[in-house]
């Protein structure tokens, strides 16, 4: 696959709405460490790829198709994934710190350890993703969709929930500190052992039971 090629005839598809050029399809494919720093691949289809280790740093992969692709390790920071199709993809160990994942598909992703500080969540969907001991310290998830999410020993800190619908969701040794659950559905959710410092609760009363 000659990426540079399939990258200028992208280029092209997307200035002309598809009138010339060609759509990055490289569903399936192998791309394990490619190189796309700072590329415009908005609207490519990388479904079932391995992309494990690939840099996305700064690259624009809005509205992009990566249903169930394997972006373990990835380097996605500081990239534009708006709208993106990420269900099902494995991104253990992924750096997605400063993403734009805004109304971002992340229903049952897999985010295990994933480095997701300050990006922004606002309205996403990660119903039933595992975010087990990731990394979403002062990370914006306003009005996001988190219902059954695994949330255990994840570090909050300073993250913004305000009108989240956190139902069901785990967040058993989470750290609280300063995160603000204002106005978010919360039925049904595990707070075990979670640490509640200066967090901002869904009535508006501040709990400071774990501070130290």
């Amino acid at each position: 696959m000659n990426i540079q090629e399939k990258l200028e005839q992208h280029k092209a598809w997307l200035k002309t709405d598809g009138g010339e050029g060609e759509r990055f399809r490289a569903s399936k494919a192998d791309l394990s460490e490619v190189d796309f720093l700072g590329a415009n691949l908005k609207g490519a289809d990388f479904s079932f790829a391995n992309l494990t280790g690939a840099n996305f740093s700064e690259t624009n992969l809005g509205f992009t198709n990566l249903f169930e692709a394997n972006l373990t390790g990835a380097n996605l920071r500081d990239a534009s994934l708006r709208g993106a199709n990420l269900s099902f993809a494995n991104l253990t160990g992924a750096n997605l710190e400063k993403a734009n994942l805004v109304e971002a598909n992340l229903v049952e992703a897999i985010l295990i350890e994933a480095n997701l500080s300050k990006a922004k969540l606002r309205e996403a969907y990660l119903s039933r993703a595992n975010l087990t001991s990731a990394n979403l310290s002062f990370a914006t998830l306003t009005g996001a969709y988190l219902e059954g999410a695994n949330l255990v020993g994840v570090n909050l800190k300073g993250s913004n929930f305000v009108g989240a619908y956190l139902d069901g969701a785990n967040f058993t040794g989470a750290n609280l500190n300063g995160a603000n659950l204002l106005g978010a559905n919360m039925f049904g959710a595990t707070l075990i052992a979670a640490i509640l410092c200066n967090t901002t609760m869904p009535d508006g009363k501040i709990d400071n039971s774990g501070c130290y």
